[in-house]
């Protein structure tokens, strides 16, 4: 009996201690944002990325919104999630991470900290120059299930394979996440959303002022609507 009953207490212990954990991500008053593509309309992708502009700073004036940001595989707790190969350092080692492409501003629609750093900003993503944002796992290492890796802080650079001759400059450490309460924090590289993905039919996150949140869902798809 008193082996169960130490059991029940540490799995009790474990589960309260994930579920009360920081998650990185800071969810309240935010919402996402959908639009259906019109099929009859042909748009080309000067098109798309013009109109997706477009809409972001129609929502960007929307009373009561305070940020507007444009993602690809970055939905927290919704299993938006993509994976990729990075080596770093010019080492030989892969390491399979989360991969997710955002706008500068998908780290203030979730308040997420920066450890270390500077965010991406517009003139890097309009040259396409190879810069990237990444976050440790829960002992503040860059790794994954089969690599101990090395503290985010001595990470420098990452590219797709050793003989690449393309690189991504880390600008900055972001927090550590996770993708859902009881998972583990992950290593997640972040780069910035490419123009080819950069449209209406992206995720789109807004972060509400919280004195505007009220009934605010309603209101804001009735003027949409509209």
């Amino acid at each position: 009996v008193f082996v169960v009953f130490w059991f029940c207490c540490d799995y009790l212990s474990y589960v309260a201690s994930r579920y009360f954990e920081p998650s990185g991500y800071d969810t309240e008053h935010t919402y996402t944002v959908s639009m259906d593509k019109n099929d009859e309309i042909e748009e080309t992708p000067d098109d798309r990325y013009g109109n997706a502009l477009l809409f972001k700073e129609r929502l960007k004036n929307y009373p009561g919104i305070e940020k507007v940001c444009f993602s690809s595989g970055a939905m927290p707790y919704q299993g938006s999630t993509i994976r990729y190969g990075f080596v770093i350092n010019d080492d030989s080692v892969y390491y399979n991470v989360l991969y997710r492409e955002v706008t500068p501003e998908y780290f203030e629609v979730f308040r997420m900290n920066m450890d270390q750093g500077r965010i991406f900003n517009d003139a890097e993503i309009t040259e396409d120059k190879g810069v990237a944002i990444i976050s440790g796992d829960r002992y503040g290492f860059f790794s994954d299930n089969n690599n101990i890796g090395i503290p985010v802080q001595e990470v420098k650079q990452l590219k797709p394979g050793k003989s690449s001759t393309y690189s991504n400059l880390v600008v900055g450490v972001a927090g550590k996440q996770k993708c859902s309460v009881f998972d583990p924090y992950e290593n997640t590289v972040y780069k910035p959303l490419p123009r080819n993905n950069y449209h209406c039919q992206s995720e789109i996150i807004i972060r509400v002022n919280p004195d505007a949140d009220i009934d605010f869902q309603e209101k804001f798809t009735r003027d949409m609507k509209d």
